[in-house]
């Protein structure tokens, strides 16, 4: 009886061991067995690039030229001017479509423009200049064939003016103010204690004023450090607006591969045709089209108005397969999942929003209006129009 309940128990025991073997070596599928054979649905990215006239200037927020900083302090640090050169900052060099980086910028033959092949170079020890305009001397460079070169400063009236009084705006040696005073709080609220407005600073690390003068040089950076190619990268690939951006749209989408497809269009561009340099349709991010994707967007120049309305209504037209049919429609499954990225530096405008460009609803016919007036704040702001109206 006792050899009898043993084998029992030592058959039991195997049974188990063989069922506890069966289910470890037993692997669930993660999806639907149909789902793991179909072809993956790629999800589609259409980005919409701001090339209003604005996105030349080398200044960041109204206030810098609204309050008349051009002329003091205010425009020549980033305290004040936040695209201004910030030393806490390491300026990355642009990348192409293979994602190799582009050349580190010298300090003494800095590109003008960093993505115009032939631009004129600046001897940044020695010529450098925080704006250009008509009214400097020198003036903007001189355009020639391909190569166009715009004032980076600009008020309602036109390019920014040197004064009489204030800091002067003539070539010198590269350079940047830091902030030693108390109101750091007050920088930029045009009260009288806003020091960005200041002509006086001090040269050394002692003195009275609000402001140090810093030139780069090779020892300039903290801790006595070479910040000299930092600054010429900042020159030539980050100073102004559209510069900043066609640096950091080119180096966030290197980490976009083929299984996303996408698409681009400038926001001056009323048509869908990839024969204009400033719309590729969307499609697959690989080879060739990954390729005239970052050609387009680095030969992007700045012009014209903010029709910010009209080129979303046309993303909205060209997903709804308004625009593009048969193997240019941008969508190839009803569950693909589709985004629109629009970059801009500042509100809408309606002097570019005319004909067929214009912000229409689907139907093409429509006015979109102001759809956010009837929503709580900050969707609609009391005004009795929209911004730009």
């Amino acid at each position: 009886m006792g050899s009898t309940l043993h084998l029992r128990h030592v058959l039991a025991c195997l049974g188990w061991m063989y069922v506890s073997s069966s289910f470890a070596l037993t692997d669930l599928a993660q999806a639907p067995i149909n789902f793991l054979l179909a072809t993956p649905v790629k999800p589609n990215i259409y980005f919409i690039l701001d090339d209003s006239s604005s996105m030349q200037w080398s200044f960041l927020g109204d206030e810098v030229v609204s309050k008349q900083y051009q002329n003091a302090v205010g425009y020549r640090t980033s305290a004040c001017n936040k695209i201004y050169y910030n030393p806490q900052i390491k300026y990355p060099v642009p990348v192409d479509a293979n994602g190799s980086e582009y050349p580190q910028q010298s300090f003494y033959s800095a590109s003008y423009d960093g993505y115009i092949q032939g631009a004129i170079t600046i001897d940044l020890s020695a010529a450098f200049m925080p704006w250009r305009s008509e009214h400097t001397t020198p003036s903007v460079p001189t355009s020639q064939d391909s190569l166009s070169y715009r004032s980076d400063c600009s008020t309602l009236v036109g390019g920014c003016k040197p004064a009489e009084s204030g800091l002067p705006n003539r070539p010198e040696p590269a350079h940047y103010f830091v902030y030693t005073g108390n109101n750091l709080a007050q920088l930029g609220d045009g009260s009288p204690d806003d020091h960005c407005r200041d002509t006086q600073y001090d040269s050394g690390a002692s003195g009275r004023s609000n402001w140090r003068k810093v030139v780069v040089s090779t020892n300039s950076g903290e801790n006595g450090t070479d910040e000299t190619t930092n600054f010429a990268n900042w020159f030539s690939y980050h100073r102004t607006r559209l510069l900043t951006m066609k640096t950091a749209i080119g180096r966030a989408f290197s980490q976009i591969d083929g299984n996303y497809r996408v698409g681009y269009s400038t926001i001056s561009e009323s048509g869908v045709s990839d024969s204009s340099i400033n719309f590729l349709r969307i499609d697959d991010f690989t080879g060739e089209h990954r390729k005239n994707f970052y050609k387009k967007i680095y030969a992007a120049k700045p012009t014209g108005g903010t029709p910010l309305r009209a080129a979303l209504a046309k993303a909205g037209r060209l997903y709804a397969g308004k625009l593009l049919t048969g193997g240019d429609d941008p969508l190839q499954y009803a569950c693909q999942q589709n985004t629109t990225i629009l970059s801009t530096d500042g509100y809408w405008t309606s002097q570019d929003e005319s004909g067929s460009y214009a912000a229409k609803q689907l139907d093409g016919v429509t006015d979109v209006g102001n759809v956010d007036a009837v929503l709580p704040r900050p969707m609609y702001d009391g005004r009795a129009a929209p911004y730009g109206a």
